[in-house]
């Protein structure tokens, strides 16, 4: 176990969410490149990539694998999620060849597929694990828990991005195009086997990237005049466009059941931010960051408003999280 917190900033600032306190830190224990921290769960464990090596993190606590016994897996290793009975799933690389796995219990398990590429990108607290397979090309989407059962949800491709304790998922299928020469890609909510296509924000592509146990589906859109803008979708409201001042393109990466949500958004200026939406106000955060730290990519957002991700510090991809009203 190692001391991996390092304090980046503290800082105070009048934002328009009533005085705002965040502590930004970066796991400072990893100083391999390419380096970032994907998921946290409700207890407040990370987990992430450290080079080719996974970590899992909380608090003073830190922890590398594979070590030299720890894991029966070999090739690059990249976690996607971890829920709250602490089960972490991703996929291994190796070769041509790519496998998805869970950590459970102290070991790795290897999940079998009939296909040479497959990954694990989402796990219900059910421990219902969703991802993709290869099928010559184009991907296939999966579901498991305990038993794999693939599901064909587009003649082209698809993939299941997140799924909430409901068993309800979303993601993204290739459709074609039949006005026009070329396929498009939808988001979607699944549930009880039923697909639904999500309206778009006027555009012809939209993608599914997660959702919360209310139901709730973040993503991106393309807008009426071609722009790509992120959304939320609720059975109530419909699809929703987070509205940010000045952003050419924007993208929802991940949200909490207190319907929190977080993405990254470029300016016409072409300078990159991570956002916080909350009680419909935009929050940027980069103003949280030491100078010479870029924020670059938020990843996941716990309940108690926790986000985790990926900075740029010089030419290193560094892990972060950010804690709120400490």
């Amino acid at each position: 176990m190692k001391y991996y917190f390092s304090v980046i900033l503290i800082i105070a600032a009048q934002t328009c969410f009533s005085e705002s306190l965040y502590r930004v830190e970066k796991i400072a224990q990893c100083t391999r490149n390419n380096s970032h921290a994907y998921a946290i769960n409700n207890s407040g464990v990370i987990t992430g990539s450290c080079g080719n090596k996974i970590f899992i993190a909380k608090g003073a606590d830190y922890d590398i694998f594979p070590s030299l016994l720890s894991s029966p897996l070999y090739g690059t290793l990249q976690p996607t999620a971890i829920n709250d009975n602490g089960v972490i799933i991703g996929f291994h690389r190796y070769g041509a060849k790519t496998k998805a796995f869970k950590y459970i219990d102290g070991e790795f398990q290897e999940l079998y597929i009939d296909s040479s590429a497959y990954g694990a990108l989402d796990i219900n607290n059910n421990n219902e694990i969703v991802g993709w397979l290869d099928k010559g090309g184009n991907h296939d989407s999966f579901i498991s828990n305990g038993q794999s059962t693939v599901l064909k949800l587009s003649d082209i491709s698809s993939h299941i991005s997140a799924i909430n304790d409901s068993s309800v998922s979303t993601g993204e299928v290739w459709l074609r195009n039949h006005d026009r020469q070329g396929n498009y890609r939808r988001a979607y909510i699944l549930k009880s086997e039923e697909l639904t296509l999500i309206p778009t924000l006027g555009g012809v592509n939209s993608w599914g990237e997660d959702i919360n146990n209310n139901g709730v589906i973040v993503g991106s859109s393309e807008t009426e005049d071609g722009a790509v803008q992120a959304f939320y979708y609720n059975d109530e409201e419909g699809t929703k466009p987070i509205n940010i001042h000045d952003a050419k393109v924007s993208h929802a990466t991940a949200i909490n059941d207190n319907n929190e949500i977080v993405g990254w958004y470029k300016t016409f200026q072409r300078e990159s931010y991570i956002f916080l939406y909350k009680n419909g106000e935009v929050n940027s955060l980069n103003r949280h960051f030491q100078e010479g730290i870029k924020p670059y990519l938020p990843h996941d957002i716990n309940n108690e408003g926790v986000i985790v991700g990926v900075a740029l510090e010089g030419r290193m991809h560094v892990p972060f999280v950010i804690y709120p009203n400490f």
